[in-house]
C-alpha cells in the first residue's frame, strides 16, 4: 500500500460569488417598505439626522433603516438548489402621520382595520389593545403587521382588495424544495430576535433577519447572509411622512456548491427508511474524497422550521425516541463490526505477522485466556487464508491473526486509514471515534490491553468506535489503492 497522504481540505465545498444585479436576480428582489403616498408630501431642501428618544420621536426628521438581503443559495454539485428564498407576504397597518391620535382613537383605527382584514383572509387575527398601543406610542411610524406569511390563496384574495391604510409586506423567507433530503447537512436557519417594540432607532433592520442554526447554514451564515440595504424614511416638523426612498439596494449572500448529489443522496434516504429503523448511508468517491451523500434516518424536513417552528412541534421533534434531530452520520460514532477486518487484515499483512497464504482454522470457537470467543457460523469452516476469511467474515480466524499480529500494528494502521480523528468536514459536531490504546484502557479499565481486547477489537467490537464518515472514507483509500484523500 502506498503511504497515506492528505489532498486538499474541503476543496470541492466552495463558495460561488453571485454578483447579481437587482433587476435581473430572480432571487434578490429589493424589499422594502411599501410607499404611502401623501397628498402633502415635499421635499424638504434640508434633512436632519437625529438619534430618536421618546421625547424627539414627533421632531426626528430622518430615519435610515436597513433592508435584510436575501440568503445565498446552496446548491448539490450539479447546481440542483437544496436551499433557497421565495417571497412571502405579511399584512400589516400603517398609522397616519402625523402621530396625533389618542388611545382611543389608535386602538379603534387598528380594530377596524384588523377586523377587515381578518374578513378578507379567512383568519382570526388576534392583536392585543396593549400591542396596538405600545406600536403606536413607540413606532408609529412604523407598519404594524398583523398576519405573517400569507398563503398563496390570501395573498391573492387582498392583494386587489386592500382596506385604506393596509398593506401587503414583502420579505423573503427561507425555503428547502428537496423537503427533508440533506436536511441534516443543510440545516436550518431562524430569527435573529423577535419584533422590536421600543424606540425607533437608525439602522435598524425593517424585519428580523434570519440566521443559520444547524448544518451548512450555520457554518457558512456570514458567506450566505450578504449586505444589508439602506432605506429613508423622512418626516417634517410636524411628524408628517413627507418622503421616503431606497438609498442603497441589500446584496445577495454568496452561494454555495456543495459536493452532494442529491440523486445519490435521495436514494441513500430512501434505502434507510425502507430497510431500516436507525442508520446513516455515506457514498463518497474514492478518486478525490468528495462526499456525493451524507444520509441519516430518521431525519427532518428544514422547512419546519420556516419562518418558526412551534414550541410544541419543536418538543415533539427533541423527545422523539428515534432522534431526528441527529446526523447519525457523522455525530455519533458505533463499534464497525465486520468492516473493521479490513483494516486488521491490513495490518496484519503490512506488518508481516500474517502472509497471503498464511492460514488460520475457521473453527466454531476458541480460547482466550478464561473466556470462549465464538464465531458468527456453528460450523468448521477449515483452513483459510486472509481473502477466505475475509469473504467469510470468519471471526474466529481474525481473533487469531489479531493477537499473532498484536495491538500497536492494529492502532497504527487503524489511524492512517483515518479512524480515531475528525475527518474536517464544516459541519459543527462531528465526533471524532475512538481507537483504544493502553493509555485509553488504563484510564477506562485500569489495565492495559489484554489479547481478549485484541480479539474483540479485530472483529470491530469492544471500546472501539467508529463514525460512518471515517469508515467510508477509509474505504475510499482502500479503494483507490492506498492514496488518503480527506472528505470533503
Amino acid at each position: 500500500m502506498t503511504p497515506a497522504r492528505i489532498c486538499g481540505n474541503l476543496r470541492n465545498l466552495w463558495i460561488a460569488l453571485a454578483i447579481l444585479s437587482l433587476s435581473a436576480a430572480t432571487h434578490a428582489q429589493t424589499l422594502a417598505l411599501t410607499p404611502t403616498p401623501s397628498p402633502t408630501a415635499t421635499s424638504t431642501p434640508e434633512e436632519e439626522t437625529i438619534i430618536p428618544t421618546f421625547e424627539t420621536q414627533k421632531l426626528a426628521r430622518t430615519y435610515i433603516l436597513d433592508i435584510p438581503a436575501p440568503r445565498g443559495q446552496i446548491t448539490d454539485r450539479n447546481g440542483v438548489p437544496l436551499a433557497q428564498n421565495r417571497l412571502s407576504y405579511n399584512l400589516a397597518i400603517n398609522f397616519p402621520t402625523p402621530l396625533n391620535f389618542s388611545d382611543t382613537q389608535a386602538v379603534g383605527f387598528a380594530r377596524e382595520k384588523i377586523d377587515k382584514a381578518g374578513k378578507l383572509v379567512g383568519r382570526r387575527l388576534r392583536i392585543s389593545d396593549e400591542t396596538i398601543l405600545r406600536r403606536y406610542r413607540n413606532r408609529g411610524i412604523m407598519p404594524l403587521e398583523i398576519a405573517q406569511n400569507l398563503s398563496q390563496k390570501e395573498y391573492n384574495e387582498v392583494k386587489d382588495n386592500l382596506p385604506l391604510d393596509t398593506i401587503v409586506r414583502p420579505i423573503y423567507v427561507r425555503v428547502y424544495p428537496n423537503e427533508k433530503v440533506a436536511g441534516h447537512v443543510i440545516g436550518y436557519t431562524g430569527k435573529t430576535g423577535r419584533n422590536p417594540d421600543g424606540i425607533v432607532d437608525n439602522h435598524e433592520t425593517l424585519w428580523p433577519e434570519t440566521e443559520g442554526r444547524e448544518g451548512l447554514e450555520q457554518t457558512f451564515n456570514d458567506m450566505l447572509t450578504g449586505k444589508h440595504g439602506e432605506y429613508k424614511l423622512t418626516f417634517d416638523k410636524e411628524g408628517r411622512k413627507t418622503s421616503e426612498k431606497l438609498i442603497t439596494p441589500p446584496e445577495p449572500g454568496y452561494n454555495l456548491v456543495t459536493t452532494l448529489d442529491v440523486r445519490l443522496q435521495e436514494m441513500a434516504e430512501k434505502a434507510l427508511e425502507a430497510k431500516a429503523k436507525r442508520g446513516a448511508m455515506v457514498v463518497v468517491d474514492p478518486n478525490n474524497g468528495d462526499i456525493l451523500a451524507l444520509a441519516s434516518w430518521p431525519t427532518y424536513d428544514p422547512n419546519l422550521f420556516v419562518p418558526s417552528i412551534s414550541p410544541d412541534r419543536l418538543k415533539s421533534l427533541q423527545n422523539d425516541p428515534d432522534i431526528p434531530l441527529l446526523p447519525r452520520a457523522y455525530r455519533s460514532a458505533y463499534p464497525p463490526g465486520s468492516t473493521f477486518k479490513i483494516a486488521v487484515g491490513i495490518a496484519a499483512l503490512e506488518s508481516g505477522a500474517v502472509h497471503s497464504d498464511d492460514r488460520f482454522e475457521c473453527v466454531p470457537s476458541i480460547q482466550i485466556g478464561n473466556l470462549t470467543y465464538h464465531n458468527w457460523k456453528k460450523g468448521d469452516r477449515g483452513a483459510l487464508n486472509f481473502v477466505q476469511a475475509l469473504t467469510e467474515s470468519c471471526d474466529t480466524w481474525f481473533y487469531q491473526a489479531g493477537i499473532k499480529t498484536g495491538a500497536e500494528p492494529i492502532i497504527d494502521w487503524a489511524l492512517k486509514l483515518g479512524f480515531g480523528a475528525k475527518c474536517g468536514i464544516p459541519l459543527r459536531g462531528e465526533v471524532e471515534g475512538r481507537i483504544p490504546n493502553d493509555e485509553y484502557m488504563k484510564a477506562t479499565h485500569g489495565r492495559k490491553l489484554l489479547n481478549g481486547d485484541i480479539a474483540n477489537i479485530s472483529i470491530g467490537q469492544g471500546d472501539i468506535q467508529v463514525t460512518p464518515l471515517q469508515m467510508a472514507q477509509a474505504m475510499g483509500i482502500i479503494a483507490n489503492g492506498g492514496t488518503f484523500y480527506q472528505t470533503r
